[in-house]
Formats: structure tokens, sequence, C-alpha cells
């Protein structure tokens, strides 16, 4: 769980330096869970930006503001979606 500012910057670092398509394999196994368009009403995202994300073709990853929306929507940590 982050906790502070140190916590914030080191998630991001961790975040940005995964690859697409770790992020991408990880969202398509919590995305089975959920259906997309709950999602898309959850995170008020475009429906266009989170079915691409659930495609899983690793062209790209959701931003990292965008990559908290969706973890809280999922109930999930940042640590879930950069594991390998």
């Amino acid at each position: 769980m982050v906790t502070d500012i140190n916590d914030v910057l080191q998630a991001i670092e961790q975040y940005n330096n995964t690859p697409q398509k770790i992020i991408n394999e990880n969202l398509i196994k919590f995305f089975g869970y959920y259906k997309s368009e709950k999602l898309i009403e959850i995170t008020g995202m475009k429906r266009s930006t989170v079915y691409s994300w659930a495609k899983g073709d690793g062209k790209c990853k959701p931003t990292f503001e965008s990559a908290l929306k969706i973890c809280r929507a999922l109930g999930i940590g940042i640590e879930e979606l950069i594991r390998e």
C-alpha cells in the first residue's frame, strides 16, 4: 500500500519501467473477473480506451493515473499490475 510521497514516486518509477506486455497481461487477468462495461462506468474512461487494454495487443498501456483508477475500481494495488 502506498503511504507516502516516496512510495508514490517509487510506484510511478516501477510502473513506468514495467514492460507493456506484463501490464496488459495482468489487466487481462483482472478484466476476466469484471465486465469491461463495468470498468468503463466506474472509472469514467472512454470505451475505446478500456477495450484496447482489454484486447491485450500490447500496443499501449494505461497512464499511471489511469492505472490507479483501474486499481481502485478493481480493489487491487498497483503492485498487482506490475507483477511478473
